[in-house]
C-alpha cells in the first residue's frame, strides 16, 4: 500500500476528533516490552524500516490553500501577509478586539483615546479646553452654564462673585457682554432660557433676567424651586415633589400658583429633567426607591390652548440606575444621564425606545448637550487618567443591533474633580463648568498632545502571530507621530517616532513581534499652536504561528515469532493477528488518541492515526498462519 498523508486541518477547522468519544475512555500511558522499538497503548511493536517503507519524521501542512473573501481587497491575504487595515473611527471607542474581518460592526471603531478627534475624515488633534482666569468668573466651587439659543456663541454663566453674592454672566465666546447679579441665594440649578429671558431658580424663588437687557426681577416666581426647564414655550418649575408650570407674560406670583402638572406621591421625590418631544413633554426624576421616565401629553384644550395631560411612566429605570439629566434633540432622540452612564432613546409614535447604556461611567452622568449630530455628556472624572471632561455621542451613528451608538472621549480638563453642567456653542467649542471653575474649549488651539489606541489585531484566532510592519497615511507636515505596540497583556513598547511628511505612507517595523494579539497606540503632539498632524489610515502584515504538528510514519513488524534487540524470543502462533486485530480495534472504537512510546529518543505522547494499513506477503506454512508482515502507520503528535 503507498503512503499517504491526509492533508491537515488548519486552525480554523474542527479538532481531529469528537471531544465526546475522546472523553468515553482514558488512555493508560504506552507499555514497552523490554528490547522493543515503538509501543502503541500496550502493544509493542519492532521497527521494521525498508526501501518500500522507510521510518519517517516531519511536519505537517500548518495552513490550507484558501482565498480571500474578504469584503476589502487583500485585507485577508491568506497565502503570504495577512493584513488588517482601517481607514475610519468614526464608530468610536471601547471596543476590545478590531475584527472588521469576522465581526462587521467592530469597523471604523478602537478601544480607547484622550484628546484626538475620530470623527471627521481624518483622525486629528483636538482643541483644548482653556480655563478662564477673568476675575469674579475664576471663583472654584458651585457654578452652572447654559447655552443661548439665539445666537451661536453666547451662553450663561452662573457663579460665586463675593462673599454671599452671585451673579451671572452673558458670554459671546470669549467675551463678556453684560453680567447679572443674583443677590445673595445661591441657585439651585443650571439656569433655564427661553422666551427671550434666563431663569435661575432658587430656594427662594425664579429670578428673570432679560438677555437684551441688564434687567433683572428677583424671585419674579416666589417659592422654594429646586429646578426649572424651559419647555414648549413654557417655564416648567419644580417644587418638592410637585411640578408647576408658568408662562413668560405671567406677571410676578408664587409658583404654586401657576399650573400644577403633578406632584409625585413619594415626598422625598426629585425631579431633575423636563425636555420635550413633538407630541409631548417628558420629565424625568428618583425617590421613594425608584426613577422613572414620565410622559406628559400636550392636547388641545376647551379653550383651544394646549393642556398637559396627566403624566404616564414612559420607562422605569433599572433599580440601579437614577436618571439625573435628560435632553432632548431634534425631535427624534432622548439621551439619559443616569448615576451609571448615558443611554439613548429613540422617539417613536408610540413613546420612547431607550437603549443600552452607550457610555458608563464610574460617576454619575451630570448633564447633557447638544450640536450638529453629537450628544454631549459628563460626568466627575470620566476620561482615561481619571480626569473630569466630556464624552460625545454620534446619534447618526447606531452600532449595529446594540441599541448604542458611536461614543468617545472628547474635551478634558486635566481636573479630576465635579463637574456641574455643560453648554456647547458655535462650531462645536464645549463649555464646562467644574467645581474647580470654567472650562471653555479654544476655537483655534490643538490640544499640546493626544493619543488614539486601536482595538486588538488577532484575525479572529488567538493561534500566535509573528507581526511583521505596520503602515500609517496621513499628513505630518506638522508636529509628530509616535507609533507604539500594545501586548496582549497591554504592555507598551515605541517603534517610531514621524514627522516632516505631507501625504506620507510610512512604514513602520514592529520588530517581529510576536503574540496572540497587537494593538497600535498613535500619539500626535503639534508643534504650532494652530497646526495638527492628522493620520487617515493604518495597516498592519502579519502571519499566523500556529505549532507544526509533528508527523511519524512507523514501519512496524508484525509476526508470530520475533526477537527483541537483545536476541530475546517472543510470541506464539497467532501473535501477529492479536496485535494487528487489538490495534484496528481501538482505531475503529472512537476512543480517542493513542499513547505512544519511542525508545530510541525518548519520546512519550498522545498522537492520532493519520493513515493505517497492514501488509503481509508471506504464506502460511505448517501450523503458522501466514499473515506476519508490516503495520504501516502514520501518527499525528497532539
Amino acid at each position: 500500500m503507498s503512503f499517504l498523508l491526509s492533508s491537515l486541518p488548519d486552525f480554523t477547522e474542527a479538532l481531529p476528533f469528537p471531544l465526546n468519544q475522546r472523553a468515553k475512555k482514558a488512555v493508560a500511558a504506552a507499555s514497552l516490552d523490554d528490547g522493543f522499538d515503538v509501543a502503541i497503548n500496550s502493544l509493542s511493536f519492532i521497527l521494521r524500516p525498508s526501501a518500500q517503507n522507510p521510518y519517517q519524521r516531519g511536519f505537517g501542512q500548518v495552513q490550507k490553500d484558501q482565498f480571500d473573501a474578504s469584503e476589502a481587497a487583500g485585507e485577508q491575504s491568506l497565502r503570504t501577509w495577512w493584513l488588517r487595515s482601517q481607514r475610519s473611527f468614526a464608530a468610536g471607542s471601547n471596543v476590545r478586539y478590531f475584527e472588521p474581518g469576522s465581526q462587521a460592526d467592530t469597523a471604523d471603531t478602537f478601544w480607547s483615546s484622550r484628546g484626538v478627534d475620530p470623527w471627521g475624515d481624518s483622525l486629528t488633534l483636538l482643541k483644548r479646553a482653556v480655563k478662564v482666569t477673568e476675575s469674579p468668573e475664576v471663583a472654584t466651587g458651585w457654578g452652572q452654564v447654559a447655552a443661548v439659543g439665539d445666537a451661536a456663541s453666547k451662553f450663561i454663566h452662573v457663579h460665586a462673585a463675593g462673599a454671599g453674592a452671585y451673579a451671572a454672566a452673558l458670554r459671546d465666546g470669549d467675551t463678556v457682554v453684560r453680567t447679572y447679579a443674583l443677590g445673595a441665594t445661591a441657585p439651585a440649578a443650571k439656569p433655564a432660557v427661553g422666551g427671550g429671558y434666563a431663569w435661575f431658580p432658587s430656594g427662594g424663588g425664579v429670578t428673570r433676567a432679560t438677555l437684551n437687557s441688564a434687567t433683572v426681577v428677583a424671585n419674579h416666581f416666589t417659592g422654594a424651586a429646586s429646578g426649572a426647564w424651559w419647555v414648549k414655550d413654557r417655564l416648567f418649575v419644580a417644587v418638592g415633589p410637585s411640578l408647576y408650570w408658568l408662562a413668560a407674560s405671567d406677571a410676578t406670583k408664587a409658583i404654586t400658583a401657576g399650573n400644577l402638572v403633578y406632584t409625585h406621591p413619594a415626598a422625598d421625590w426629585k425631579w431633575t429633567s423636563v425636555a420635550d418631544t413633538p407630541s409631548s413633554v417628558v420629565a424625568a426624576g428618583y425617590g421613594g426607591g425608584s426613577s422613572n421616565l414620565y410622559t406628559i401629553g400636550v392636547v388641545e384644550g376647551a379653550s383651544g390652548l394646549p393642556t398637559l395631560n396627566t403624566p404616564t411612566v414612559a420607562w422605569e429605570a433599572p433599580t440601579t440606575e437614577q436618571i439625573i439629566c435628560l435632553g432632548s434633540y431634534m425631535g427624534s432622540y432622548l439621551v439619559i444621564g443616569t448615576t451609571r452612564g448615558a443611554r439613548v432613546a429613540l422617539v417613536t409614535g408610540d413613546g420612547h425606545s431607550v437603549g443600552q447604556l452607550t457610555v458608563e461611567t464610574v460617576n454619575p452622568v451630570l448633564d447633557v448637550a447638544f450640536y450638529d449630530r453629537y450628544a454631549y455628556v459628563t460626568s466627575k472624572a470620566n476620561l482615561v487618567g481619571g480626569h473630569t471632561g466630556v464624552w460625545r455621542i454620534d446619534l447618526s451613528r447606531p452600532l449595529g443591533e446594540t441599541t448604542r451608538y458611536a461614543a468617545a472621549s472628547d474635551m478634558a480638563t486635566g481636573y479630576t474633580g465635579d463637574p456641574q453642567s455643560l453648554a456647547v456653542i458655535g462650531k462645536g467649542r464645549v463649555v464646562l463648568r467644574t467645581d474647580d471653575g470654567l472650562y471653555v474649549q479654544s476655537a483655534t488651539e490643538f490640544e499640546p498632545s493626544g493619543w488614539l489606541e486601536t482595538g486588538y489585531v488577532r484575525y479572529a484566532t488567538t493561534v500566535s502571530k509573528h507581526y511583521q510592519s505596520a503602515s500609517l497615511t496621513g499628513d505630518i507636515s506638522t508636529g509628530t507621530v509616535t507609533v507604539e505596540v500594545v501586548d496582549a497583556e497591554g504592555g507598551r513598547e515605541g517603534v517610531a517616532t514621524l514627522s516632516g511628511s505631507t501625504g506620507w505612507a510610512k512604514p513602520v517595523s514592529l520588530a517581529g513581534q510576536v503574540g496572540s494579539a497587537l494593538a497600535l497606540r498613535f500619539t500626535m503632539s503639534r508643534t504650532e499652536t494652530a497646526q495638527t498632524p492628522r493620520i487617515t489610515g493604518w495597516s498592519v502584515a502579519a502571519l499566523p504561528l500556529p505549532e507544526a504538528p509533528r508527523l511519524y510514519r512507523l514501519p512496524l513488524q508484525a509476526f508470530d515469532f520475533e526477537r527483541n534487540r537483545d536476541g530475546v524470543g517472543f510470541g506464539y502462533v497467532g501473535w501477529s493477528m492479536d496485535r494487528v486485530v487489538a490495534l484496528e480495534e481501538f482505531l475503529n472504537s472512537g476512543a480517542g488518541p493513542v499513547a505512544v512510546k519511542i525508545r530510541d529518543t525518548g519520546e512519550e505522547f498522545l498522537a492520532v492515526v493519520d493513515s493505517y494499513s497492514f501488509s503481509s506477503t508471506a504464506p502460511a506454512d505448517g501450523p503458522h498462519n501466514g499473515l506476519g508482515g508490516v503495520v504501516d502507520v502514520t501518527l499525528r503528535r497532539l
